[in-house]
C-alpha cells in the first residue's frame, strides 16, 4: 500500500497533522466527526495514481492538538483550517470531499470560498435543520448530550448510535482496529464535548450555494437512506435544485466498500 507523505502546519490555535499521497490535481479528503485522516487510508491510495490525494486530522483529533483547553468547534474555522493545508500544499486544481461531519465543512467551504475547488462533494452531511421533522432530531441530540453529561461517553456514544441508526457492520474490520481505533476511541469524549451542538445547529447557506458557481454534488450511501444524513443530504440536493447521487454502502461505504466508493469518487469527479 502506498505511504503518504506526513506533514504538520501551525494555524491559529492548533497544530494540523495532514497526510498526501501522489500527485496531479489536489483531492482532499474531509473526515468526519471522531475520524482523522487514517479513515481514508484505504481509498487514498487507490485515487492517488491521478490525484494529489490530502487529508487531515481535525483540529482536536488524533494528532492535531490544541494549542490550550479544547474549544467548541466552530464550522467556518474548520474550513479555514481546510483552505490554510490547501494553501501550504500549493493546490492548484482542487476537489473537496467530504463525509458527514466532514461535508457540513465542505459545505461551508462552497459557499465560503468557491473559488477554492472546481468540485465539492458531500457525503452524507447531517444537516438536521433542514428535515420536516426537526424537533425530533433535536429531541435526540438533547438526549445524547444529556447522556454524555450524565453517564459519560461510551453510554452517549450506544445512545447515538442505536438512536441515528448509524450503527454500521460493514466498517471493514481489519481497517478499524490498533492505531487506528485507539485514535478513534481517543476522540470520542471531544466529539460529544465540543463538536455535536455546533454542527447539529448548522444550516447551509443556500443562497451562497446556489449564486457562487460551485460544482457541489450531493450523495449518500445506497444503504444508508433510511437514515437522517441521507435524507438530509437529499434535502440539501433538493433545494440546490442539483443531482443526488448514490455511493456503494453506509454512512461510511469507504471503509466497507474500498474500492468501489473510490471507483465512484473518480467517476463524479471526473464525469
Amino acid at each position: 500500500m502506498t505511504t503518504p507523505k506526513t506533514e504538520t502546519l501551525k494555524v491559529p490555535g492548533a497544530t494540523l497533522y495532514y497526510e498526501v499521497y501522489g500527485s496531479g490535481p489536489t483531492l482532499f479528503l474531509i473526515p468526519g466527526g471522531m475520524g482523522d485522516a487514517g479513515f481514508y487510508g484505504a481509498i487514498a491510495p487507490l485515487l492517488a495514481d491521478e490525484f494529489q490525494v490530502v487529508t487531515y486530522d481535525r483540529r482536536g483529533n488524533s494528532r492535531s492538538p490544541l494549542d490550550g483547553p479544547p474549544t467548541d468547534l466552530v464550522v467556518a474555522e474548520q474550513s479555514d483550517d481546510v483552505r490554510r493545508i490547501l494553501d501550504q500544499v500549493g493546490a492548484g486544481e482542487t476537489y473537496v470531499f467530504g463525509n458527514s461531519g466532514g461535508a457540513i465543512i465542505a459545505l461551508d467551504i462552497a459557499a465560503r470560498y468557491p473559488e477554492l475547488a472546481e468540485r465539492v462533494i458531500a457525503h452524507e452531511p447531517p444537516v438536521v435543520e433542514l428535515l420536516p421533522d426537526v424537533d425530533r432530531h433535536r429531541a435526540f441530540f438533547a438526549d445524547v448530550l444529556a447522556t454524555y453529561e450524565r453517564e459519560g461517553s461510551w453510554a452517549a456514544m450506544t445512545t447515538f448510535l442505536e438512536g441515528s441508526g448509524l450503527v454500521e457492520e460493514e466498517q471493514g474490520e481489519d481497517l478499524f482496529e490498533g492505531e487506528l481505533e485507539q485514535r478513534f476511541a481517543g476522540n470520542v469524549d471531544f466529539f460529544l464535548a465540543h463538536e455535536v451542538r455546533n454542527f447539529v445547529r448548522f444550516v447551509p447557506d443556500i443562497a451562497s450555494l446556489r449564486t457562487n458557481g460551485a460544482n457541489v454534488v450531493l450523495c449518500g450511501g445506497a444503504d444508508s437512506r433510511d437514515t437522517y444524513p441521507y435524507k438530509a443530504g437529499v434535502a440539501v440536493a433538493e433545494l440546490l435544485g442539483t443531482r443526488y447521487v448514490e455511493f456503494p454502502g453506509d454512512h461510511t461505504g469507504y471503509l466497507g466498500h474500498p474500492v468501489e466508493f473510490a471507483a465512484k469518487l473518480r467517476d463524479v469527479l471526473t464525469p
